[in-house]
This record gives C-alpha cells, sequence and structure tokens, in this order.
C-alpha cells in the first residue's frame, strides 16, 4: 500500500511539473526570466555664473509599476567650487506624502571634497519619470582663480564634476548611474557707456 502512495505522489508531482511548463512557455520550451533593465539617473550638464545657485534636477526615468517606495543619493563634489545650499526638494515622481532629507559633509578636508546625502521615504509608490529631487548648489565666487580645481577652459570658466550613487528600494529595480557636471563662467561685462 505505501507503494501506492508513493507511485501517486509522484505522479501527481510530475503532472504539477507539466503544467508549469505548459502554461509557462508551452510543451518542451522553458522560459527565462530576464533581469530588469535599469532605472537610468543622471544629474546632466548644467552652467551658472560663478558666485550665483544652481538648481539642478536629478532626473530618472519611469518608474511606473516597480514599487519604488524609497530613495538614496549620495553627490560627491569638490567644495572649492560648489556648496549644497543645505537642502533638497520632493521630485515630482513621488506623491504628496513624502519625505525627504539631506545633509552635507566634508569628504577630505585638504582637498574640501563634499559629499551631499540625500534620502527620500514614501508613503505610496513613485510613479512616471522626471524629478527624483532637486538640489540646489552655491557656486563658490573663487572658483575661477587659476589655483582651484578642474580644468580651466578656454573661455575662463570651470567644470565642476559631480559623481553620484544612488540606490532604490535598497537595490531593487537596479539603477544606471550619470554623473553630472556644473560650469561655471565667469560674469558677461556690461558694455561700457560713454
Amino acid at each position: 500500500m505505501a507503494e501506492k502512495k508513493n507511485t501517486v505522489g509522484t505522479a501527481f508531482s510530475s503532472l504539477i511539473i507539466l503544467a508549469l511548463i505548459l502554461a509557462v512557455g508551452g510543451a518542451g520550451s522553458m522560459v527565462v526570466a530576464q533581469a530588469p533593465s535599469p532605472v537610468e539617473v543622471g544629474l546632466g550638464a548644467h552652467e551658472v555664473v560663478a558666485g550665483e545657485t544652481v538648481t539642478i534636477p536629478i532626473i530618472c526615468t519611469d518608474l511606473s509599476g516597480m514599487g519604488v517606495i524609497a530613495c538614496e543619493l549620495r553627490l560627491t563634489y569638490s567644495g572649492q567650487l560648489i556648496i549644497a545650499d543645505g537642502r533638497a526638494d520632493i521630485g515630482e515622481v513621488w506623491s504628496q506624502r513624502s519625505s525627504i532629507y539631506s545633509r552635507e559633509t566634508i569628504v577630505d578636508t585638504t582637498q574640501d571634497v563634499r559629499s551631499l546625502g540625500i534620502a527620500v521615504a514614501s508613503a505610496s509608490v513613485a510613479e512616471g519619470e522626471g524629478a527624483l529631487c532637486y538640489v540646489t548648489f552655491r557656486t563658490m565666487k573663487g572658483a575661477l582663480r587659476a589655483e582651484s580645481p578642474g580644468v580651466m577652459d578656454s573661455d575662463g570658466g570651470r567644470t565642476a564634476p559631480i559623481e553620484m550613487t544612488c540606490l532604490l528600494n535598497e537595490g531593487d529595480p537596479p539603477v544606471a548611474v550619470v554623473a553630472g557636471t556644473v560650469r561655471i563662467v565667469p560674469p558677461k561685462k556690461e558694455p561700457e557707456t560713454k
């Protein structure tokens, strides 16, 4: 009697496996799950006059249907060229019931390398594409001096690279990060009036 139960159990298991194969991909074929495409998150390139502020959106591709409720960002840059204005503002992909926290720290005092950590938490999932958040930077008036870091452009401007890391929902979905830049230019000279 025990043999019959074992045979019936084995046959039942085989039928379940066959039903799953047929339901998933047809007889004899197997479907392999593909990893989701990474969400692209980027800063872009921006230009601002030395001594002024610039607000940069951190943009992402479509988050619809991905269940994203949290985001961690870390931006790293030269404090000799730009400084975070002290806060980050929530982007349009989040609902009104979202919270954002940001804090700038000095990573390397000898080179004045700074890091801005940003955390977003939401009571509902992020939807669509657009800004995860907006960050305002103040450019340093001395950013265009010869001893400032970075490469001086032919027109007297200087580019401040901004490196970024991003984590959505502690790693799911995956993220492809595109770093950004702030190009700092000299003020326009007013034409002399006679």
